[in-house]
């Protein structure tokens, strides 16, 4: 298995380029949670003089004992209840003399936390950036899981911390090639699956064993009560909304197929106006998006399961927790097994845009993509509705790519490719390129079929 830093090169060095500078650096480090911002931070530390300090759900005293003991720590010095401070600004007092004294690394890890029990701390770090450290070599480095308090309350412009060179690193889960990668001992197929269980959170991906099937990596992980991830996604929503009750209605809503927006309020029994708001959260929180049909895209749109161990995790497991609970593991497993091809299609859609996306970035593609989607809409010559898995804007607006992707173990037969050639003629664009994507092999006849009609056929292998 490759190191958990796999992927993360890139902000390693930035940040260590960020260390050489001889001067005041100030790194915001965030992403979801479990995607390795810890972990990151703790491997640049590894050989420098740093005060690493996490803020706890606490209270404002016991933030600052938390961290008078860590100061303490750093000076050698042992801590008691007696030796602390009075003040959070006594506390940064006496690391402004650190930093006098050597180039220092300050970290403040989940950083939310401690502002939501010390509401005057970025406007404390704020006086101090300007007044104290500004002029030093070293570096106040802040982190945190909550997504949308980061971004509103540390980088926006409203924020006391805003105009203060702050460096963002927003961290993201593993991309399908780096999970490929990080999971060096499995079939390029199997790993699709991992992807599609863990959302290439890295985390995650160290759980998985590599001589286990997919299935008994399922079993092991999911389901039993005592299994690692039985609860995760409830015990991360616990973490950032107060009521998660209707929030899970909403997500099992949605992971049951239930798409649009009326189609939410039946299932869930909420009202348009009640939902609105917690719609809104969930996508700000990355767990569900909204998608349009590109091109031409309606405003209505679809919700859809966004993180990848969400919808594995409200598809297979939300609907199973009694049977899971009672021990009827078998019936869930052949549930699951009865499903999981079908789940996995649409990962593969996903997998097979982000291809695309790398090949137009490194000029492999005959067009320049500006956005990836699919497409839905009415055909005016059958009257019925039609589906493009794929469907691609260049940069000149006379060009289209459309593609589809079969995720069977049956070889793609002509009359797909026939459809997708019939599915083409619905859009007036001049140049149109087609790509069809396959789980498995095409046969000699469709590949000779394919190429007299100019279609680009991929298998999985062929991808990374």
């Amino acid at each position: 298995m490759f190191e958990l830093f796999f992927g993360r090169e890139k902000e390693l060095s930035k940040l260590e380029q960020q260390y050489q500078s001889d001067k005041f650096e100030f790194p915001v480090i965030y992403g979801r949670r479990r995607v390795g911002k810890t972990e990151l931070i703790k491997h640049f530390l590894q050989d420098k003089k740093a005060i690493y300090f996490q803020g706890i759900a606490g209270t404002d005293k016991q933030n600052l004992e938390a961290l008078a003991k860590t100061i303490f720590e750093y000076r050698n010095k042992s801590f008691s209840d007696e030796l602390t401070y009075q003040s959070m600004a006594g506390a940064l007092d006496d690391i402004t003399a650190l930093m006098k004294a050597e180039k220092l690394v300050f970290v403040i890890d989940e950083f939310p936390y401690l502002a939501e029990a010390s509401p005057s701390i970025s406007s404390l770090l704020q006086y101090y950036i300007d007044h104290q450290w500004k002029a030093l070599d070293s570096m106040l480095i802040l982190c945190g899981s909550s997504m949308s308090f980061i971004e509103k309350q540390v980088l926006s412009a409203k924020s006391p911390l805003y105009g203060r060179d702050i460096t963002r690193y927003k961290l993201f889960p593993f991309t399908f090639k780096e999970t490929k990668y990080f999971l060096d001992n499995v079939s390029i197929q199997d790993a699709v699956a991992y992807y599609a269980m863990t959302n290439g959170v890295p985390y995650y991906l160290g759980l998985i064993n590599q001589n286990q099937s997919v299935m008994e990596n399922i079993e092991s992980l999911f389901l039993d009560n005592t299994a690692k991830l039985f609860e995760e996604p409830l015990n991360l929503l616990n973490m950032e909304v107060r009521d998660p009750s209707l929030y899970l209605a909403i997500l099992n809503a949605v992971a049951a197929g239930n798409n649009k927006y009326n189609e939410i309020s039946t299932k869930t029994g909420l009202s348009s106006s009640h939902i609105a708001p917690l719609l809104g959260n969930l996508i700000e929180l990355g767990l569900i998006e909204k998608i349009s049909p590109l091109p031409t895209g309606s405003k209505k749109g679809l919700y859809q399961i966004k993180d990848g161990l969400y919808r594995f995790w409200f598809t297979f497991v939300s609907p199973n927790v009694n049977f899971i609970e009672i021990g009827r593991i078998q019936a869930v497993k052949m549930m699951i097994e009865a499903r999981f091809t079908t789940f996995l299609g649409p990962i593969f859609e996903d997998i097979c845009r982000s291809w695309l996306i790398d090949e137009s970035d490194n000029k492999k593609l005959p067009l320049m993509l500006t956005d990836v989607g699919r497409w839905w809409g009415g055909n005016p010559k059958t009257k019925q509705q039609e589906e493009i898995d794929i469907t691609g804007i260049g940069i000149k607006e006379d060009e289209l790519l459309l593609g589809e992707c079969k995720w069977t173990s049956q070889s793609p037969t002509l009359p797909m490719l026939e459809k997708l050639i019939d599915r083409s003629r619905l859009f007036n664009h001049r140049h149109k390129y087609m790509y069809f994507f396959s789980k498995v092999a095409f046969s000699d006849r469709v590949i000779a079929f394919a190429k007299t009609e100019h279609i680009r056929l991929i298998t999985l292998d062929n991808l990374y």
